[in-house]
């Protein structure tokens, strides 16, 4: 039987969370939406009987990934396995904090993102450097399915054109506010085209990697001459980016972010 949800079901999950960890903290990651590993992957949570959504109208603003995760969903991180963004920001992370450089093996990227994620759960807490933001509030199974929300929006269009506003506007009224952030880093072509018209462009400028691949880093001019770096990256996994890109953007951005 398929699942039919009302707007009702989840009005107050559309803009009361935007992500997980420090809302100040001078690293933020922009993505898109969570894929619902707690309910598809996991099948911890179910949408059937509206768990994952009644827990997601009790959330702030900010929550702790291991919290929610552990806590809420029930699900130890030490046991999830498979690929996953977290792993890629993490990465990040750790280039960023010297805990890992270029000339590192392979192997001890692994072992220190593994560490990090699923040992000592360092990402997305309230005391940490960063915060992960997700651009739509609601969990999909892949980015252009409706399902099980087309009862609500007949196709991605109108879900779109319906939440993003509010949406962007939160998050620029939250980024404005905390003056601790930074850096903003995404990979969503929609985050990049709105932050740049939103926001007055300085310095702007295209790095080649040796891969072959390429990012591109602008400054954002904020009120009171408050100046942000905005990274646009490929997408953080499916073959997109390696560890090894990671380290050249993450060494780049200490020479020309903020």
């Amino acid at each position: 039987m398929e699942l039919m949800l009302t707007r009702s079901s989840v009005e107050g999950c559309l803009y009361n969370f935007l992500g997980y960890g420090n809302l100040n903290g001078n690293y933020w990651f922009i993505g898109t939406e969570e894929g619902g590993a707690e309910i598809w992957r996991e099948g911890i949570q179910k949408l059937e009987v509206a768990e994952s959504l009644d827990l997601r109208r009790t959330y702030k603003p900010a929550m702790e990934f291991r919290e929610v995760w552990e806590d809420k969903y029930g699900i130890p991180l030490e046991e999830f396995k498979g690929p996953t963004v977290w792993r890629y920001i993490a990465a990040f992370l750790l280039y960023i904090e010297d805990e890992i450089h270029i000339e590192s093996s392979r192997e001890e990227i692994r072992n220190k993102v593994q560490e990090y994620l699923f040992v000592r759960k360092r990402l997305g807490t309230f005391e940490g450097n960063h915060f992960l933001c997700e651009l739509f509030p609601l969990p999909k199974k892949s980015r252009n399915n409706m399902d099980p929300y087309s009862s609500i929006w007949q196709n991605i269009k109108l879900y779109h054109e319906d939440v993003l506003p509010g949406r962007l506007d939160l998050i620029f009224k939250t980024i404005e506010l905390n003056k601790g952030v930074r850096n903003l880093i995404t990979y969503e072509q929609v985050v990049w085209d709105r932050l740049s018209t939103h926001f007055p462009i300085g310095f702007q400028k295209t790095f080649r990697l040796k891969s072959g691949r390429s990012w591109e880093l602008s400054t954002l001019l904020i009120e009171n001459e408050r100046r942000l770096c905005l990274v646009r990256t490929p997408f953080f996994g499916q073959g997109r980016i390696s560890f090894s890109d990671l380290g050249e953007i993450a060494k780049d951005i200490k020479v020309f972010g903020t």
